[in-house]
């Protein structure tokens, strides 16, 4: 059982999701396996849904919405939430991703404009938006990387978009006594071990997860390909930056540029 200023800590985390009735709960770091995480809950949780629906910090999708009982829940709307302090009963867990990494991978994905696609997210777009006037940009002018990270670092931690979001703001990663802390870089083993924890069977992680992680000569050429990628996107000037704004995220966790 965790302390009680343990147990206040983990229970104040707005951002955490939790299945009650299965002794989940997991801080969700979005570029950090979150649509393989969701993927897992709906074959254990809602095998009958195509894809499961998303919570958000103090909120889950109302029954209604899901069109049945919505089986996540956040801690303030969960009764007796004490009882998550209990390990007997309770995997607490979350994942990070090295910052260098999880930046370039947002930039590519929500930023840059994909060859022969028309990004058509919405909230990728009104950032597209800002990020041009604030640089003096012409309406479809193209976004550089460089341009991209100056606008992040200037930004409070607080209010970023998910996808760039501190671990260290988002799941207070420093301060919150979770069981397990997993790491993107290790995907394959880190989720078998959570789900280990959680005594739930391997068969229901996706077998398409497993393409990028790879073991053998597959996986040693994909770790070339990023920091060939990484080091293409960064100056040492950027690569600073990113140290100083995502600190918290780097220092606790070892991690390097890996370019």
């Amino acid at each position: 059982m965790l302390s009680a200023a343990q147990c206040q800590r983990l229970t104040s985390n707005d951002g955490l999701v939790v299945a009650p009735s299965h002794g989940f709960v997991w801080c969700p770091n979005a570029k950090v396996g979150t649509t393989t995480w969701y993927e897992i809950l709906r074959r254990k949780l809602a095998p009958h849904v195509k894809t499961m629906p998303r919570c958000f910090p103090q909120a889950c999708p109302d029954d209604a919405h899901f069109r049945g009982r919505y089986p996540l829940v956040t801690p303030v709307r969960m009764a007796g939430h004490g009882a998550l302090c209990d390990r007997r009963r309770f995997v607490s867990f979350t994942f990070v991703r090295n910052p260098w990494s999880r930046l370039a991978s947002a930039y590519l994905s929500k930023i840059a404009r994909p060859r022969g696609k028309a990004l058509k997210d919405p909230t990728a777009l009104a950032i597209q938006v800002r990020i041009r006037g604030l640089f003096g940009l012409a309406a479809g002018a193209r976004i550089s990387f460089g341009q991209f990270v100056r606008w992040v670092v200037q930004q409070n931690a607080s209010t970023m978009n998910q996808h760039w979001r501190p671990h260290a703001d988002r799941c207070d990663t420093l301060h919150t006594p979770y069981e397990f802390i997993g790491r993107y870089e290790t995907m394959q083993e880190d989720i078998l071990h959570v789900v280990g924890l959680l005594g739930w069977s391997p068969s229901l992680i996706p077998a398409t997860h497993w393409s990028s992680l790879d073991s053998g000569q597959r996986s040693r050429q994909k770790a070339g390909n990023v920091s060939r990628v990484l080091r293409e996107l960064y100056t040492p000037q950027l690569v600073d930056l990113v140290a100083r704004k995502y600190r918290d995220d780097i220092v606790p966790f070892g991690y390097t540029f890996p370019g």
